[in-house]
């Protein structure tokens, strides 16, 4: 695993960063998933498998269906 610092830059009406071209050519893939917290962000290769049930809230939009559900049968 190998971890850099990069500056983030305006791009158009968003931000990018730099990606060094051995990570990309590491992660076999040109699509990355983003993933943000309070106090993390995260970019990781998006695999061929990703689903909808990899989303970081998929099970918390789960339990709200089945909460909304039971309220109204």
């Amino acid at each position: 695993m190998s971890v850099i610092v990069r500056k983030l830059f305006k791009h158009g009406g968003s931000y990018a960063v730099d990606i060094p071209m051995d990570f990309v050519k590491n992660a076999g893939t040109k699509e990355v998933i983003l993933e943000s917290t309070p106090k993390k962000l995260s970019i990781r290769p998006k695999a061929e498998l990703d689903t909808i049930e990899s989303e970081p809230l998929f099970a918390e939009f789960i339990t709200a269906l089945a909460v909304d559900a039971m309220k109204h049968p």
